[in-house]
């Protein structure tokens, strides 16, 4: 999987009200060990966008995603 540039992140970010209330989801393979992506989405949204809220959410191993979506499917079938 090729790492998320910095364009890619910036769309990521899309807005959910008019309230300036931002809502993102990078995949667990595209974070850094110093977290600088992860710092980067964060200025650019605060600083560029003038945002008041984040609302971050980091998704989890590709490998996982499937069996997590089954898991959450079976679960609503029950109730």
């Amino acid at each position: 999987m090729e790492r998320l540039s910095r364009p890619a992140a910036r769309r990521a970010a899309t807005q959910v009200d008019p309230l300036r209330s931002y809502r993102a989801e990078l995949p667990v393979e595209e974070l850094d060990p110093r977290g600088e992506l992860v710092d980067w989405l964060i200025g650019y949204t605060f600083d560029t966008l003038d945002a008041h809220k984040l609302t971050l959410r980091i998704a989890p191993p590709e490998s996982e995603r499937g069996a997590l979506e089954r898991g959450a499917q079976a679960w609503e079938d029950t109730q």
